[in-house]
């Protein structure tokens, strides 16, 4: 027999779960014992629940506002004046998402927040993702367990002409020590290419092709 959304047990008892979860109270379901209810009002509370809004529902006493009996009156209102909703914790309640398994209702209610939470969970990851290498992060002080003494990396600075000059002029020498050294050791390979006084040195492949 195929599962039936808002039905369980509670201390071996069948319920049905009228509030997955209480206003600040998520620990705590209101639910209705299926057998302590007269015949009039259980025939009416099940035939909701059993129905496309009841099985719709996110929670039945939504369906069951809805649901007038025989008598005209509203079923919720009929199971609240008869004293018939209990409060009870929902890590007692077990659920039956299938007719092979049960499932703590605590559980369960975690399970369908992270799914409606996951909506607005992709949506930031995207908006994230759309920003990202174009959007700067906030200056921000040390985070918690951060060490004192690690530093954060502080704004560059933009350099004027003459800070530039400096760098061009330093990597310039850079590269006339680099050629130094490749020069000599040219010559200590092939002492013919060593320029002698009186005469040119020997043009190099490179020479040429200049």
């Amino acid at each position: 027999m195929a599962s039936i959304k808002h039905s369980g047990t509670h201390n071996n008892k069948k319920i049905v779960v009228l509030f997955r979860q209480t206003p600040n109270e998520d620990h705590m379901a209101l639910v209705t014992y299926s057998d302590s209810m007269p015949s009039v009002l259980h025939d009416a509370v099940m035939e909701c629940l059993q129905s496309d809004s009841g099985q719709q529902a996110d929670n039945l006493a939504d369906a069951l506002q809805r649901k007038v009996m025989t008598d005209g009156r509203v079923a919720l209102t009929v199971l609240h004046e008869g004293g018939y909703i209990k409060k009870v914790q929902t890590n007692q309640v077990l659920m039956r998402p299938n007719a092979k398994s049960t499932v703590r209702l605590d559980e369960l209610n975690s399970v369908v927040d992270g799914l409606k939470a996951g909506g607005e969970a992709a949506e930031k990851m995207r908006e994230m993702d759309a920003n990202q290498g174009m959007v700067m992060p906030e200056s921000r002080g040390r985070d918690v367990g951060e060490p004192a003494n690690v530093r954060t990396t502080e704004p560059t600075q933009p350099i004027d002409d003459s800070q530039l000059a400096n760098n061009l002029l330093n990597q310039a020498k850079g590269f006339e020590d680099e050629a130094s050294k490749l020069r000599e050791q040219a010559y200590e390979l092939n002492p013919d290419l060593k320029p002698r006084r009186g005469r040119p040195a020997k043009k190099t492949t490179a020479d040429v092709k200049a």
